[in-house]
């Protein structure tokens, strides 16, 4: 605030969980949704090692399943959401 015009208004908010947004309770609101689709599947414990589009439009997204060993699998996919956060930016580059 150093340096600031001292007549020029500011707001601030604090929050006891360190954020404005509550991104865990907007996760599971998320995953409570897409658990009623029909061919919804929730992987954990995973990691996109890469995805490309296919002719078709579709994607082809390469997992990882960190718990077996890394094995690697492929899903294919009509659409692809990346909302991974800061670690999106490696996926997006």
């Amino acid at each position: 605030m150093e340096g600031r015009d001292p007549n020029q208004k500011v707001a601030a908010t604090r929050t006891e969980i360190g954020t404005d947004v509550n991104y865990g309770e907007i996760t599971r609101q998320l995953v409570g949704s897409l658990q009623k689709k029909e061919n919804f599947t929730l992987s954990l414990n995973s990691e996109v090692r890469g995805f490309k589009r296919n002719a078709d439009n579709s994607w082809s997204v390469t997992v990882a399943d960190l718990k077996h060993n890394e094995e690697e699998h492929v899903i294919k996919a009509k659409f692809v959401f990346i909302g991974a956060g800061g670690a999106a930016l490696k996926l997006l580059q």
